[in-house]
């Protein structure tokens, strides 16, 4: 039965029946309004309308994150946690010349992590802002979380990613991502069956004071990847790395 004859009929009984009864009428009153509801976002989807994080017509996250992600608790006892980069914003090497990137894919959570180059493969938590606006961490060392705020990974505009360098005596999934190097692929199952495939372009580390916020999740032509974890030292006064290292890669093939 289509959507809008189930409303008019919802709402037939409520002023035929219910309307002196005011708890039946309370609740008639509900489902007429979720039904109207459901068939003007069915109206909107059917012209391609979506709303929420993620879209394919903005290219933008939501929501930017207040300042840099604390992926790590130095525990691991190699006492620079992740320090691999060098302090400052200065990238590994010289970035991979921009290519012609895809358009993007449509709206998908990733399910699976794959970075040969650095042997791993990790499953997918969702997270958000906590308390002060800043990105949420995964509870555990060994998943990767993926902010939900912004595009999924090969949609158009920037994915945001972040697993722990350390954490709870655990070396954590991106222990090493500070060794990964412009032209290094990583690999992105998604839900919907599809493989996303992410060249990196430049890696670097940035004091957490002087985070790049519009660099990491500012909008972008095509589809493209931002893994972020600790690096520099880790501060047993504030008990929290100094650096964030951030990689960036773009989207160069699906599967």
């Amino acid at each position: 039965m289509p959507r809008w004859l189930t409303t008019l009929i919802t709402l037939a009984l409520f002023f035929g029946f219910v309307l002196p009864n005011p708890a039946a009428a309370g609740q008639a009153v509900g489902n007429a309004v979720n039904s109207i509801v459901v068939f003007f976002k069915g109206i909107g989807s059917s012209f391609g309308y979506t709303s929420g994080a993620g879209t394919t017509d903005t290219g933008t996250v939501d929501v930017y994150p207040t300042g840099g992600v604390s992926s790590g608790d130095g525990t691991t006892g190699d006492g620079d946690g992740a320090l691999l980069l060098g302090l400052g914003s200065t990238p590994v090497a010289a970035p991979v010349p921009a290519q012609e990137s895809q358009v993007g894919l449509s709206h998908s959570p990733p399910v699976q992590l794959r970075i040969p180059s650095i042997g791993v493969t990790s499953g997918f938590v969702a997270l958000g802002l906590d308390s002060d606006g800043a990105l949420e961490v995964p509870r555990a060392a060994d998943v990767v979380g993926w902010y939900r705020g912004a595009p999924t990974p090969g949609e158009r505009g920037p994915a945001v990613v972040t697993a722990h360098v350390d954490w709870r005596h655990q070396k954590g999934v991106f222990h090493d991502l500070g060794r990964l190097t412009p032209g290094d692929d990583v690999t992105i199952n998604r839900a919907d069956g599809v493989g996303a495939t992410f060249r990196v372009s430049r890696v670097a580390e940035y004091p957490k004071t002087r985070f790049p916020t519009h660099e990491v999740y500012g909008p972008t032509d095509g589809a493209e990847l931002r893994m972020i974890t600790c690096g520099g030292r880790f501060d047993s006064n504030t008990h929290s790395y100094d650096h964030n290292i951030v990689v960036f890669a773009r989207m160069s093939g699906v599967g």
